[in-house]
């Protein structure tokens, strides 16, 4: 059958004479705003042209006759002096209006040291320990920290949070046990403030100090490759089938096939937590204030997003509308990176800070954020998979609702 459809083809049409003006208008504008750089001089026949000097910006620019040089023509486009004379005085407006730059753009890890806090105020109380925190209590206003264990009163806000799979009753108990000695924070829910890896080693410290009879179920799956080849064996069986009624495998091969297939419930690992491999990361340097700043004059400084702050995202009306959900939790991410110096600014005020920011400050805020990474605990466990044997190291990961066991 041969093709009817014609070849593409590309035709050109000249546009009309009010186009043609308007191009001409935008492309004068165009020559004016770049008339102060430097320009390589192209003539043909006259070789090696310095370049040309910048020349000093004295506001909106006059129109300069064309100097003639011997021997050569110079070709001035006729456009509207009127239209070069209006994008002149906006072009002089705009450059007085810009205001520089408040922060360098930082390079992607530029930190400093992080002193370790040491000794500051004694307390009298048999039951409380003193918490070296693993950020060193670098963003804190405060600069020691205490908590208890659990009691019997505390266990039915962890039950509220097994139940309703909530982080508030969490933070609400944990608050409830801890302390600082500094005199701004007396009665304050310090556990709030705290940042993310600060709250989850305090919560590892009141799981071993407050139940110590208690086990815990870690459950992952096996990820051995000879393993999971005999699980995808199993189900493809259907194809497999196929290929037999095809003639492209043999009765004898099939049957070997599937005596070796597992089912894929045979890849789950449950195992009882007995020992684990508890590695604390203190944070040794951190974001240099001098350059993660916005400005010198600004009241907002950087941090890490703290407790209060995820509570805050999670139970945000935008969270629960799916047109706002994506837009909202792109500029709370950023937005739980900064707060006021004088006055706690709620996360959608802040979101409303970040929404109206400048390109350079965003990107000022990811390179916080990234330098701050990697500090915190780490918890590992060795798992071996009952049927293939095989062993691996896994990290556990647990929700802070799922922190405690169970009552």
């Amino acid at each position: 059958m041969s093709n009817t459809n014609p070849p593409p083809t590309t035709t050109f049409q000249a546009f009309p004479k009010d186009k043609q003006d308007a191009l001409a208008r935008a492309q004068a504008e165009k020559l004016k705003s770049v008339a102060h750089l430097p320009k390589k001089v192209n003539i043909p026949g006259i070789p090696n042209v310095p370049m040309m000097t910048p020349v000093e910006d004295h506001g909106p620019m006059v129109q300069q006759q064309p100097q003639q040089r011997p021997g050569l023509n110079v070709y001035t486009p006729q456009v509207d002096q009127q239209a070069n004379a209006q994008a002149s005085a906006l072009f002089a407006q705009a450059r007085q209006q810009q205001q520089p730059y408040a922060a360098p753009i930082p390079e992607p890890m530029h930190q400093v040291p992080n002193a370790q806090v040491g000794f500051t105020n004694a307390i009298a109380d048999a039951e409380s320990m003193s918490l070296a925190l693993p950020s060193r209590f670098a963003f804190y206003g405060f600069k020691d920290f205490y908590a208890r264990p659990f009691v019997t009163k505390h266990i039915a806000k962890l039950q509220k949070a097994h139940r309703e799979q909530s982080l508030l009753p969490i933070v609400e108990a944990v608050s409830s046990v801890c302390f600082t000695t500094d005199p701004a924070y007396q009665g304050h829910p310090i556990a709030f403030d705290l940042s993310l890896p600060d709250f989850f080693f305090v919560l590892y410290w009141l799981r071993m100090n407050s139940f110590t009879k208690s086990n815990y179920v870690h459950t992952t799956k096996c990820d051995n490759e000879v393993h999971l080849k005999r699980v995808e064996n199993g189900l493809n069986r259907a194809q497999f089938e196929a290929q037999v009624k095809a003639n492209e495998m043999t009765v004898e091969d099939f049957d070997a096939l599937m005596a070796n297939a597992l089912p894929e419930s045979s890849l789950n690992i449950s195992q009882i937590v007995t020992q684990t491999d508890l590695r604390v990361n203190e944070l040794e340097t951190v974001p240099d204030p001098d350059v993660y700043h916005f400005s010198e004059t600004s009241s907002m400084y950087f941090r890490p997003p703290t407790v209060r702050d995820v509570i805050e995202f999670a139970e945000s009306p935008q969270m629960a509308d799916d047109e706002q959900r994506q837009e909202f939790a792109f500029l709370a991410q950023l937005a739980t990176h900064i707060q006021h110096r004088d006055t706690r600014l709620s996360l959608d005020e802040r979101v409303e800070i970040v929404g109206n920011a400048e390109p350079d400050y965003i990107a000022l805020i990811k390179g916080f954020e990234k330098a701050i990474k990697g500090y915190g605990v780490v918890e590992k466990i060795k798992v071996q998979c009952k049927e293939c044997g095989a062993s691996r190291e896994t990290k556990l990961s647990i929700a802070a609702h799922s922190f405690f066991p169970a009552q």
